[in-house]
């Protein structure tokens, strides 16, 4: 297969797919290395390096174009059938492509020549996706911040404290009723005492 015609990147997808090629970024087992391998050799890369540990191949600048030409000529999707069914593998090639390019002015080129397609698409979602994300772990080192662990804990010292006085409250007063009902039924019991001492 070679890259030299506007459906090169369309085949390697379906081919993927056929091949049943592991296709998932985070991949840890086989770091997508088939996958990869077929697209070092359709861009006659010499200057693809990636291995287990590099999960990511590096791409030079040329190569890198070949690659964001073919995601926007994939443009809806319409070659590839069922495009929730590659959604993975497009998004695998749309991270390859984000991650060589390493400064913002020419990630900000990727977003404006993508806009519009599928590949566009799937690139506002993982931007999203990251954006959120990062949030997300800056909200949660927030929370584990010391500071944080120590307002926590003061509060929640507080409300026990305020807990304990309610419960010594409701104590009192079930103590003062218990106590006021023990009177009455004292001061009942001599009046009835004084009135038939009375009547003897």
């Amino acid at each position: 297969m070679k890259c030299d015609n506007t459906m090169w990147l369309s085949k390697l997808i379906l081919d993927a797919s056929d091949n049943n090629w592991c296709t998932n970024i985070s991949c840890t087992t086989c770091g997508c290395f088939p996958f990869k391998e077929e697209l070092a050799k359709i861009l006659k890369s010499k200057a693809v390096r990636f291995s287990f540990s590099h999960m990511q191949p590096e791409l030079i600048e040329e190569e890198n174009q070949i690659l964001l030409d073919g995601l926007r000529q994939l443009g809806d999707g319409n070659s590839l059938g069922d495009t929730k069914k590659h959604s993975r593998t497009i998004m695998l090639l749309v991270y390859i492509c984000w991650h060589n390019y390493s400064d913002k002015n020419s990630r900000m080129k990727m977003q404006e020549s993508l806009k519009d397609t599928l590949s566009g698409d799937i690139l506002d979602k993982m931007i999203l996706h990251y954006i959120s994300s990062t949030v997300s772990r800056i909200e949660y080192d927030h929370w584990l911040s010391p500071n944080q662990v120590a307002f926590r804990r003061k509060k929640k010292k507080e409300e026990k404290q305020r807990k304990h006085l309610i419960l010594m409250e409701r104590q009192r007063i079930r103590s003062e009723l218990w106590h006021n009902r023990y009177k009455i039924s004292s001061d009942l019991y001599n009046d009835i005492l004084k009135k038939k001492d009375e009547k003897i």
